[in-house]
């Protein structure tokens, strides 16, 4: 039987979001971004499968009101 190949592609993927950020639990604001950053590796993979690999994804704040 003949495999018939796949094909890989690049997708890139931007979007904010707002969330809660309190300073006095004992989180900087980098220390926080990092592991949102880790949430949503974690959550592409796990989402679909066929994700071969995350490997970029910046976080920054864009405004802090």
């Amino acid at each position: 039987m003949e495999v018939i190949p796949k094909t890989v592609v690049t997708v890139s993927v931007y979007f904010d979001i707002d969330l809660e950020y309190d300073p006095f639990t004992g989180r900087t604001l980098d220390e926080l971004l990092a592991l949102i950053e880790d949430d949503l590796f974690d959550a592409a993979e796990e989402l679909r499968p066929e994700i071969q690999d995350v490997y970029h994804m910046t976080t920054k704040v864009i405004s802090d009101v």
